[in-house]
């Protein structure tokens, strides 16, 4: 029953996310839909940013790419310019709650390059706010409303998001509302103020977030969810929206066209084989289809509404519409794609001028106006020094079986080790082995840790991410901290509990191959490579490889779960990998690297 596992594997990834849309209840809180005019209602939806993710949550795709370096704007394509000889510049009013000023000047810069690049006879009202969202978050946005069959809509049945409907409209629908919410993360970021793309060791590029952010207001925005049903996951379209109409599957269904709610879709929407497709999309991306980001794993807020990671990596010019952004990361221009995806949803048709005088709402805001000469004073903003890696030597291998409880099936742990990052995470890494005659499950590690005095001060868990460790091999487990407590000198670990094996059988005829290590000119260490499915008649879905780097002396660094582009390989097709690790060892230390893989058939 291979299905077993695929739930498992949605539960443990989607718990982060599910935090985070908790702390954003009042942002999803959906209307029903209405007949009242001027146009059906479908509601607020969110879409997140993240960053690296950290060990509280181990095990968790996706991993971060290195795509630091902003691209040459000398080499990008020619810029798609959305306004048209007789279109209304853009006017954006942004209204910020709790923001810091260093912070509303970075945004106000954001929002100036938008302002460039869209024509609207009407206001683009923005509420931002300056929350704290959680670990691993940089920022949340999202149409305020969705409006269906609204005056002058291109498109009947659709959902538009309410900047672009009004746009439609050639007036506010709603005065009363602002037309999308944006909001950074307030805690936990090193937030990089600057607008000269050059952002500190550690730190992230607001002005890139924020760009990101106000792309998904606009109508970056997918409906895509899901229900559960005897049969197991079934997709749908809570809307759908303009965007969702432009996704497609690899033999060029369209998405919206499938029956749903249905299984069908859901294998689609976690397939790793979607694109965007539309006249000026297709255009932008040199007449190929750009590809969506689907992973194995439906993530809310990021799935179907992004751009591919591992299509898109550092330096290429489409990079900003990738779901999670690394330290350094700065990119301030949209790319091709994403002004292709815009004209598409209608920010590249002609409308005429506003049909409306200016309201009262309008005029009260007018001095939130983003205007450019208030973009940057041009003052050096203090940032704090990063926190130096300290990386701990390996902890010794037991040299006995760990068997807590009677019954416990003999399960070993070797070449583990441990280390505090520049970001004051504690992390734990290793092999768990089973030392048994029997297959086993899952195998849960007890971490904890003391002081230099002996006294254990805190404790955590990890856990191996295979359902099946078969007699005599191991499985890699990662885990940590991001609070750890201060002081700790010494780590040890435990087996605190074995589960029995799923009904779930290993793949095989899967070739994994490490193509290449590189280190990028800003110090960020790259493995690729390649996933081979060698079977002559069976396809292999839901690929998860799991990459450990080891150093010279056998002890495991670091390990990580890698998307594989695409995620199902059919029979003879090949699928890439390319894993990113910031701030990595010194290349002197580095040893080798071992693979373990997952997939269903």
């Amino acid at each position: 029953m291979p299905q077993v596992r695929e739930l498992r594997l949605r539960w443990t990834l989607v718990l982060g996310a599910v935090g985070l849309l908790l702390l954003l209840a009042w942002a999803l809180a959906g209307a029903s839909a209405s007949e009242a005019e001027p146009g059906d209602r479908l509601g607020r939806r969110i879409y997140i940013t993240r960053s690296t993710e950290d060990p509280g949550e181990p095990m968790l795709p996706p991993v971060q790419p290195d795509r630091l370096v902003p691209p040459d704007p000398q080499s990008q394509p020619s810029r798609l310019q959305l306004a048209t000889e007789v279109g209304t510049p853009a006017r954006f009013f942004v209204t910020y709650h709790g923001f810091p000023l260093e912070a509303q000047q970075a945004m106000q810069a954001a929002v100036q390059v938008w302002a460039s690049r869209l024509s609207s006879p009407v206001p683009i009202r923005i509420d931002a706010y300056w929350e704290d969202l959680g670990r691993g978050v940089l920022g949340a946005s999202g149409p305020n409303d969705f409006i269906r069959n609204g005056p002058g809509a291109p498109v009947t049945g659709i959902y538009y998001p309410s900047a672009l409907a009004n746009r439609f409209a050639r007036k506010d629908i709603d005065p009363s509302a602002a037309d999308m919410t944006v909001l950074l993360n307030s805690t936990g970021v090193r937030w990089y103020y600057g607008t000269d793309g050059q952002p500190p060791v550690a730190h992230y590029d607001l002005f890139t977030v924020a760009l990101h952010e106000v792309s998904h207001g606009l109508g970056i925005a997918d409906s895509g969810d899901y229900d559960y049903t005897d049969d197991g996951y079934a997709g749908l379209f809570a809307g759908p929206t303009i965007l969702d109409s432009l996704l497609y599957s690899d033999d060029g269904k369209q998405l919206i066209a499938t029956q749903y709610p249905s299984t069908a879709l859901y294998d689609l929407f976690t397939s790793g084989r979607l694109f965007f497709d539309g006249p000026a999309t297709r255009s932008a991306a040199g007449g190929a289809r750009p590809r969506v980001f689907a992973p194995v794993v439906l993530f809310e807020g990021s799935s179907l509404s992004h751009l591919d990671e591992s299509t898109y990596p550092d330096g290429d010019p489409n990079a900003l519409l990738t779901p999670i952004f690394a330290p350094r990361e700065a990119i301030h221009e949209p790319g091709p794609v994403l002004l292709g995806l815009l004209a598409d949803i209608g920010w590249g048709a002609t409308v005429g001028p506003s049909l409306e005088t200016p309201t009262a709402t309008a005029t009260s805001y007018a001095n939130r106006r983003f205007a450019p000469q208030v973009a940057s004073d041009g003052r050096r903003l203090t940032t704090p020094t990063p926190v130096p890696v300290s990386t701990k030597p390996p902890m010794p291998a037991p040299t006995t079986t760990a068997t807590p409880y009677p019954g416990m099936p003999p399960v070993g742990i070797r070449k583990a080790t441990w280390r505090i990052d520049e970001n004051g995470y504690l992390w734990v890494a290793g092999e768990a082995v089973n030392n048994g005659t029997q297959p086993i499950g899952y195998v849960t590690v007890g971490i904890t840790y003391y002081d230099h005095l002996g006294n254990r001060i805190g404790s955590s868990l990890a856990t191996t991410p295979l359902p099946v460790i078969p007699p005599g091999t191991d499985a890699p487990f990662r885990g940590g901290s991001s609070k750890p407590p201060a002081g700790i000198v010494r780590v040890t670990l435990a087996i605190a509990y074995v589960e029995p094996p799923e009904p779930y059988m290993p793949p095989s005829n899967l070739e994994v191959t490490v193509t290449s290590r590189t280190l990028s000119a800003i110090g960020v260490l790259h493995i690729r490579g390649t996933v081979k499915n060698t079977s002559a008649t069976q396809t292999w879905r839901s690929i998860i490889p799991y990459v450990a780097l080891y150093d010279i002396y056998g002890a495991m660094l670091r390990v990580d779960s890698i998307l594989v582009a695409p995620t199902s390989l059919a029979p003879g097709e090949t699928g890439m990998f390319d894993w990113a690790i910031n701030l990595p060892p010194p290349a002197d230390t580095i040893g080798a690297t071992r693979t373990w893989i997952a997939a269903l058939e």
